[in-house]
């Protein structure tokens, strides 16, 4: 007996149908790349967006939809600049520490919803949220209830508070080793090195 399988929802289809045009014409010759993805980025999205120290607080949700539409892997934002997965393995020490990137963003869920006033057209909202956080999404328009139209999982991750502590711990990884190579010969050297080295004690 066949079995049928539903088809995941995605970004795409929280789009309008102009924007899925427009975004088909952006994507016939293939998937945004990561420069594509940071001048896009950049271009839309304002200082006030950013808290004081860097965090991005206030992302715009269409732009989410948008970049998610279009590309077919992971980024991950951080306070100034995006990354690739492949990019942050290469430049931080991840296996070291024993985490992943996956475990350090707060990876995005996007939500549609609909606002109906009466005989009105019917008003859409795409609004954001990590998918971590124990609160709901958070609507611009809170004079009326929304009703859900959908919620997708995306392959965007912003760098939180995890982030700040795992760059904490980025830094004391590079300053021990600076420390052993500068004076590997001394008794606390060595003790650190041990420290550093034993997998079994960095990961508890």
């Amino acid at each position: 007996m066949a079995t049928s399988t539903i088809p995941t929802k995605t970004s795409y289809d929280l789009l309008e149908l102009d924007f899925r045009e427009s975004l088909d014409e952006v994507l016939k010759d293939g998937y945004m790349t990561i420069e594509q993805v940071r001048n896009l980025f950049a271009t839309n999205t304002p200082k006030r967006s950013f808290s004081s120290y860097g965090e991005l607080i206030c992302p715009d949700a269409d732009l989410l939809a948008h970049i998610d539409s279009g590309i077919n892997y992971p980024i991950f934002i951080t306070e100034d600049y995006i990354f690739t997965r492949s990019e942050l393995m290469d430049r931080f020490p991840f296996e070291i520490i024993g985490k992943f990137p996956e475990d350090v963003f707060s990876r995005q869920e996007l939500g549609k919803f609909e606002y109906c006033n009466g005989n009105e057209e019917p008003i859409y909202e795409i609004v954001s949220r990590d998918m971590n956080c124990s609160s709901g999404f958070m609507f611009n328009n809170d004079t009326s209830t929304p009703r859900e139209i959908l919620v997708v999982k995306t392959n965007i991750y912003i760098g939180r508070e995890s982030w700040k502590d795992f760059q904490f711990l980025n830094r004391f990884v590079r300053m021990s080793k600076n420390l052993l190579i500068s004076d590997e010969n001394s008794s606390f050297s060595s003790a650190f090195n041990k420290l550093l080295l034993d997998d079994s004690t960095i990961r508890k």
